[in-house]
Order: C-alpha cells, then sequence, then structure tokens
C-alpha cells in the first residue's frame, strides 16, 4: 500500500503514541484519538476494519458457512449450522479473532451490546448456544435490530411494523400541531410532509422485508391510513382505498413492490401502450 508523503507528514501532525501497522509500514499514531477529534479517522477505521474482514476471510476454508460484513462500528457475523447446538463450538475460534482484533487495535468492545439470534427453518428452536466474547455472555435475542430493521426469528417483520407505527404515531403528533395552528397548515403542506418523511419513513428497508403476503400488505394499509386522515381531513371510517384517492397517494404496498422489484431486478419494467417504464 503505498502512501502520498504529505499523508505521512498529515499522520504525523494529528497523532502521537500509539502504533498502527498498515502492511509493512508502522506509523506513531493513537487510535482512541483518530475517531473521534481528526478528520482522518473514518479512512483510518476502514483500513482497520479491513484487517478483521481479511483474518476472517482466512478462515473460509475451515468454515465455509462463515460470513462477516461491517458498517460503523457495528459488526455482523452469520453463520449456519444443521442444529442450534453446534453454534458453540463452531462460533467459538471466529470470536477469538475478532477478540484478538479489538485488543491489536486497542478496541473496547461492549459485551452489553453484543448480542445474537437464531432463525430457525422449521422446527421450534430446542437449544440456545451459549457464546461469549471476552469472558462475558453474548444475549440471546427473539427480536434483532440493525441498520434500522428488525429481524424476528421468524421473518414475519410484525415488530418491525410495530416499531414503524409508532414512528408513524410520533411524527403524526408533531403534525397535529401544525394543523391546529393559528396560520393552520393545509392540506397540500400535510401531503408533501407525508410524502418526504412519513413515506420514506416507512418505506425503509422495504428491498429486504417486504414479501407481498397478505399480512404484510394489510399492515402496510393500517399504517398509511394513520397519514392519510390527517391530508383528508375525514372521519376514521372511511375506507384506505377511498382515502387513497382523496389524499391522491399511491398505495404503499404497490410502491413496496415495486422497490423490491428494483432491488433484485435491474430489468424490471412496467409496459403501458408501446412505452416502457423502469
Amino acid at each position: 500500500m503505498g502512501f502520498h508523503p504529505t499523508w505521512l507528514i498529515s499522520l504525523e501532525t494529528f497523532f502521537s503514541i500509539g502504533k498502527l501497522s498498515i502492511e509493512k509500514m508502522t506509523l506513531n499514531i493513537t487510535i482512541q484519538k483518530v475517531f473521534r477529534k481528526a478528520p482522518l479517522g473514518p479512512m483510518l477505521w476502514l483500513v482497520i476494519a479491513d484487517r478483521l474482514l481479511r483474518r476472517l476471510e482466512a478462515l473460509e476454508d475451515k468454515f465455509l458457512d462463515l460470513h462477516c460484513t461491517m458498517f460503523v462500528n457495528d459488526i455482523l457475523l452469520l453463520s449456519a449450522e444443521t442444529a442450534s447446538y453446534k453454534f458453540t463450538c463452531n462460533l467459538e475460534t471466529p470470536i477469538r479473532v475478532i477478540e484478538t482484533w479489538a485488543n491489536d487495535f486497542r478496541l473496547a468492545i461492549n459485551p452489553t451490546k453484543s448480542e445474537f439470534i437464531i432463525f430457525p427453518i422449521k422446527r421450534e428452536i430446542t437449544h440456545i448456544p451459549r457464546l461469549k466474547i471476552n469472558g462475558k455472555n453474548i444475549k440471546y435475542v427473539k427480536i434483532l435490530k440493525y441498520l434500522g430493521v428488525s429481524f424476528d426469528t421468524r421473518f414475519n417483520w410484525l415488530s418491525h411494523f410495530d416499531e414503524i407505527k409508532l414512528k408513524v404515531l410520533n411524527l403524526q403528533s408533531k403534525i397535529n400541531c401544525l394543523s391546529r395552528a393559528p396560520w393552520e397548515a393545509g392540506p397540500h403542506i400535510i401531503k408533501e410532509t407525508y410524502k418526504v418523511a412519513i413515506e420514506k419513513l416507512i418505506l425503509y428497508g422495504s428491498e429486504i422485508w417486504f414479501d407481498g403476503t397478505v399480512r404484510c400488505k394489510k399492515k402496510f394499509l393500517q399504517i398509511q391510513k394513520l397519514a392519510l386522515l390527517k391530508i383528508a381531513k375525514t372521519y376514521t371510517t372511511f375506507s384506505t382505498e377511498a382515502l387513497q384517492i382523496l389524499a391522491g397517494c399511491e398505495p404503499l404496498d404497490l410502491l413496496a413492490e415495486r422497490i423490491h422489484l428494483k432491488m433484485f431486478n435491474k430489468e424490471f419494467r412496467v409496459a403501458i401502450g408501446s412505452r416502457d417504464y423502469l
């Protein structure tokens, strides 16, 4: 890995005390100061994170179903086994690699925020693996939240929909303050707020969790109705379909399906007459 001389000068200017090994070059820096104060922190974090990914890649011959990914300071370790009790032994080595990597770069892993979840194929989980990091047990959970999406053991996404509903209700309460203000925000302003904020919030991560089932679509429409009532200013007895027409808003399940198809089928097109639309 080559570095321009100005990089070395910048590193020596910003950092002191400690060591960070980059390929065959050793730089004297303080890692703790890198992340909090220095603008080069994100770049150096990518270098440090890459070292962990390389160490885990070296285990691929022995652990064929082991995968690791990182986002900011979160480490996601994925593994597949034929029985739940096998995770205890087979994940011990990868976890030790993570511990060694953290110690080498003077990083602290918070055991209280470390969690694991099991996704059984058919049967119920009869044995919960005992996983430890830095000598402390990793907590087993039935709902794991990662990058804003809540994963449950059965992939029914009910917990994720419940969280979305609470967030929408919170936003709706703030929008209600606007609609009750002396100058009273008009329906067009509330609709614009819905399109820009609430709709994007509801659809976040739909590429992953939208499955097109009746249950999923029903939850979608229930959440959308909360927002449409404020735009159309009607009674709650109005149907969701009628509210969508009055408010001029597209059904969310159709939007989610379109996003999902674009994610997994880049060549997906809709033909209307003689024209194709992406």
